[in-house]
């Protein structure tokens, strides 16, 4: 019996130290287990607030440029009404202070009309002393369309330069225009014809029509008919 428990001491220590290395290593396992970190990620709730948040700030941003651009079409539009307006009143207020004067010829075309005319001009300033003068005097308008930059222009000559047929920097009346015809009328009837009677023959009145470009790309027709007074009381 006691060489039974000799042998049987070493084996059950030798067994307990087993299960104990055993426990050491599954308690090793169970931390490492617990210490892994935490994957974060959003819910589906978090998902639904932020989609919703981006619609409605995109729909804001959409209507404010939407009138952002509309805002801006009426502007050029307006822009654009302003000038036509300014330039039928220029063109009308040219015609009515129309002469007939036999060294200043003028010439009727489809595109442009040049005829004799009171203008204002300044006064040479070495006859002023330096001062800044304008007078009356009888020169030579023209107005003309230059088709390849869609625009409508307008220069004058004082009576020197109308006699060298020459003409001082023209200006810009109208930009953006597709179209501009003159019809020439005499008492009875309005004509096209740019050579109606002789080159000399002042029409009583001229039909103006105009061909805008909108800020939107449509076309817009205005039709305007000038008297000229000096004719008709000849």
């Amino acid at each position: 019996m006691g060489g039974i428990q000799s042998s049987f001491q070493p084996a059950a220590v030798g067994l307990y130290f087993e299960i104990l290395k055993m426990y050491k290593n599954h308690i090793s396992m169970k931390n490492i287990k617990l210490r892994l970190p935490r994957v974060s990620a959003f819910t589906l709730t978090e998902m639904i607030l932020v989609t919703s948040l981006t619609v409605i700030i995109g729909i804001a941003l959409y209507r404010a440029l939407a009138d952002g651009i509309i805002i801006w079409q009426r502007s050029q539009r307006a822009s654009a009404d302003e000038e036509v307006v300014l330039f039928l009143d220029r063109f009308s207020q040219d015609l009515h202070n129309a002469v007939i004067y036999s060294r200043i010829d003028f010439k009727k075309r489809e595109r442009s009309f040049a005829f004799p005319a009171v203008i204002r001009v300044q006064e040479d300033n070495r006859k002023t002393s330096g001062a800044v003068v304008y007078a009356d005097q009888i020169g030579k308008v023209e107005y003309y369309f230059d088709k390849q930059h869609q625009k409508v222009y307008r220069h004058q000559a004082n009576y020197a330069q109308a006699l060298k047929g020459q003409y001082q920097p023209a200006r810009e009346l109208v930009d953006g225009v597709r179209s501009l015809r003159l019809d020439y009328a005499n008492a009875t009837e309005i004509s096209s014809d740019a050579h109606q009677g002789e080159e000399g023959f002042m029409p009583a009145a001229v039909m103006v029509e105009l061909e805008i470009i909108e800020a939107d790309g449509r076309l817009r027709s205005i039709r305007r008919l000038i008297n000229i007074p000096v004719a008709t009381i000849l």
